[in-house]
């Protein structure tokens, strides 16, 4: 990885090199105009250059396979259904993350990128003005994730669709897809799992309770591919609504993620002894205003 980011480096100095050259010799007139184009690549050139230097240095200080221990798991209840009535999926533990390797933490955030462009991604979440709740576009692409999705909006959303129709909109950034935008299914799905083991490793068949999500519409591509497992999805509001769990798969029309709801995750949490916050960040930012007014 720093090998490339050096070999990109150097291909924008060459690139900066070659820029600097067509400047100099152009002249005045429709050819100035060109100069002032040329100018500005330079500078998105300079952006680059420090971009990648900036990144280069914080991947030497993760080099060894020591630096990159962030923590260790204090916590992880055994893979499986809960119990009826709920029997969600169990499937998460606890992470104790050591506080020297999170220079500048913000908050738990979502990082929405860059492959869905900021209006875009406001047209998508705002499909309807009498929505009462908007979303907006957070400066730094960092959507802060506060609260939970309460299950009676998993129900039953109190936000609409273009078409005027009760729709939750949620999106997620997953390993394999990035960042996607999906309509959460106000109907709770069972799934069954086969080839499951229980404790003492006999072969079992799991049937679960899931939080559905499906594509934002027929043109979109699947909510979730292999790899995403895992990934936080929210609302527009930044409320976390469940844990990717699966997918049933894609074909020409149709294609469901399942997701574990977080409502539930924090009961399970609880009852396991650790009382979740999703607020890092944001509730330690107030405590310090405070201080500052005190």
């Amino acid at each position: 990885m720093i090998s490339a980011i050096r070999v990109q480096t150097e291909h924008i100095h060459r690139k900066k090199i070659a820029l600097a050259a067509a400047e100099e010799s152009q002249e005045t007139g429709d050819e100035g105009k060109v100069a002032k184009q040329v100018k500005r690549h330079i500078e998105d050139a300079e952006d680059e250059i420090q971009a990648y230097n900036e990144l280069g240095m914080c991947l030497n200080s993760w080099e060894t396979r020591e630096s990159r221990v962030i923590g260790h798991a204090i916590l992880a209840p055994f893979f499986g259904p809960a119990e009826k009535p709920d029997n969600y999926m169990i499937d998460w533990c606890i992470i104790e993350v050591d506080p020297s390797k999170m220079v500048n933490f913000s908050g738990n955030t979502i990082d929405l990128g860059t492959e869905i462009r900021d209006y875009r991604l406001n047209e998508l979440m705002n499909p309807n003005i009498s929505n009462a709740h908007k979303f907006v576009y957070p400066h730094g692409r960092q959507l802060l994730i506060q609260g939970v999705i309460p299950i009676d909006e998993l129900k039953k959303p109190k936000t609409l669709h273009g078409d005027d129709a009760e729709c939750l909109l949620v999106l997620m950034r997953g390993r394999s897809t990035g960042i996607i935008v999906g309509r959460a299914n106000e109907v709770m799905s069972r799934t069954r799992y086969t080839g499951c083991v229980d404790e003492d490793g006999k072969q079992i068949q799991m049937d679960t309770k899931e939080w559905a999500i499906v594509p934002y519409d027929k043109t979109w591509r699947p909510f979730s591919n292999d790899g995403d497992s895992g990934a936080v999805i929210i609302d527009a509001r930044g409320r976390m609504g469940g844990l990717l769990t699966g997918g049933a798969g894609a074909t020409d029309s149709t294609d469901i993620s399942y997701a574990t709801p977080a409502h539930f995750l924090l009961e399970n949490m609880e009852k396991n002894g650790f009382k979740a916050n999703f607020h890092i960040g944001q509730q330690e930012k107030k405590v310090e205003d405070g201080k500052k007014r005190g």
